[in-house]
């Protein structure tokens, strides 16, 4: 009872800092407070929701338990992704494919070699490494899955221009498609290439008010963030071959959406 009391008592205080935005926000006349309240209500009840759901994992801890949560992550991150596509595309299948291939060769692969736990299920370890990569991978996909959707609707043109000379409908839209991959990868790189200067990863300080050694919190952090890079690779690629196969016929002739 005395750590609920405590736990009460922080978010409460947490609460305050919401009335210091209030406070700025009317001192400055912004109007969206009760956007900014019902955000904040919003977000708190996700969070305890999926803590309690958790919480439930973690102490059933059952193989079977653990991975019916990963695949509950990914579809929940599948249809987020389809729901924000430009061009709504029967994609569905082809994105819980990507998501799941992309996330089970980094996670197996970090089990095996890297973490090896004692128990390979156990769900602190699987759960919170599979929602982190899941995230990062579908957030990915989304952007190169819109980059090369709008590559293909505003460059007809060229890419029919391309088929009549002869090429493949791959190698018309080969182009396209490098630049929908650098994009998705791009704040991948870019994160890596400025992690820890000036600033802390998320990540990392978790690790650090949590009690873990800060060395340890660093390793963590790459292992996450490589693990994102892999899984994010693995579902561009065929999120951009089944985009592929919905802009071109069999014939290779381009289709309009």
């Amino acid at each position: 009872m005395e750590g609920a009391g405590q736990l009460i008592v922080q978010l409460v205080w947490a609460i305050g800092l919401l009335g210091i935005a209030t406070g700025i926000a009317l001192w400055q006349r912004v109007e969206d407070l009760l956007g900014m309240a019902l955000s904040t209500v919003r977000g708190a009840l996700q969070l305890f929701v999926l803590s309690y759901l958790l919480t439930m994992l973690i102490v059933l801890e059952q193989p079977l338990v653990s991975l019916l949560g990963i695949i509950l992550f990914g579809i929940v991150a599948a249809l987020l992704l389809r729901s924000q596509l430009a061009v709504k595309l029967p994609l569905l299948p082809l994105t819980l494919m990507g998501l799941g291939l992309g996330l089970a060769v980094p996670l197996i692969y970090v089990v095996v070699f890297v973490l090896r736990p004692a128990a390979w299920y156990d769900p602190q370890i699987l759960l919170p490494l599979s929602g982190l990569v899941l995230a990062n991978a579908s957030s990915g996909g989304l952007i190169a899955a819109n980059r090369l959707i709008q590559s293909l609707t505003y460059n007809t043109n060229n890419i029919e221009t391309a088929l009549c000379l002869g090429n493949t409908a791959t190698a018309a839209i080969a182009h396209y498609r490098r630049d929908a991959i650098r994009a998705a990868i791009l704040p991948h790189t870019t994160a890596l290439s400025i992690v820890g200067l000036g600033t802390m990863p998320t990540l990392m300080a978790g690790s650090l008010l949590g009690g873990i050694e800060p060395f340890q919190a660093a390793i963590w952090q790459l292992v996450v963030m490589l693990m994102s890079l892999v899984a994010t690779l693995i579902t561009v690629l065929l999120l951009c071959a089944g985009i592929q196969r919905q802009f071109f016929s069999q014939a290779d002739q381009l289709q309009q959406w």
